[in-house]
């Protein structure tokens, strides 16, 4: 109970309060890796996406109050269904988590933005009863290009897409 608590806690901490993007990694201790670091304030769709999961299990085990898991899905749902660099539908692997703007040469990931999907789909599930998270989840999934993505034997996933 304890480490489902404390994983919890750290979609909580390491969520953007404007963006709801949640940060790729931090320090075994917990905190953010400090200004300068390479890692400092880098974000991943697929982070956010298990951090839109871990909202629906911390809200149906009272860690968070429906409320607030409903706010902050909404945070992570309007960024990607308005401002988030996409292609097709799919989303950058790495991002800044203030602005969403590519870090690291990031490519539209097709497996990032798979497990993005997870997490919005999860929320459209558990808070789907709230008319705005099921417009933006639906937005989301349904803008995704499937077909785009296969690789050129046309029965596999591209592993990701970058512009030359």
């Amino acid at each position: 109970e304890e480490l489902s608590r404390r994983t919890f806690q750290y979609f909580l901490d390491h969520a953007d309060p404007e963006t709801g993007l949640v940060l790729d990694r931090a320090r075994a201790t917990g905190e953010a890796h400090p200004p300068g670091h390479p890692s400092h304030g880098v974000a991943s769709s697929a982070a956010t996406g298990f951090g839109l999961t871990a909202l629906c299990v911390g809200g149906a085990r009272g860690w968070v109050t429906r409320a607030e898991a409903v706010r902050r899905s909404l945070l992570a749902l309007r960024f990607f269904a308005g401002r988030a660099s996409q292609e097709r539908g799919w989303f950058l692997h790495w991002m800044d988590a203030r602005t969403g703007e590519r870090r690291w040469r990031s490519e539209y990931s097709s497996i990032d933005t798979t497990l993005l999907l997870g997490g919005v789909l999860a929320a459209r599930r558990c808070y789907g009863d709230e008319p705005e998270v099921a417009r933006l989840a639906t937005q989301i999934y349904e803008r995704v290009d499937f077909p785009w993505m296969l690789a050129r034997s046309a029965d596999l996933f591209s592993h990701a897409w970058r512009a030359q």
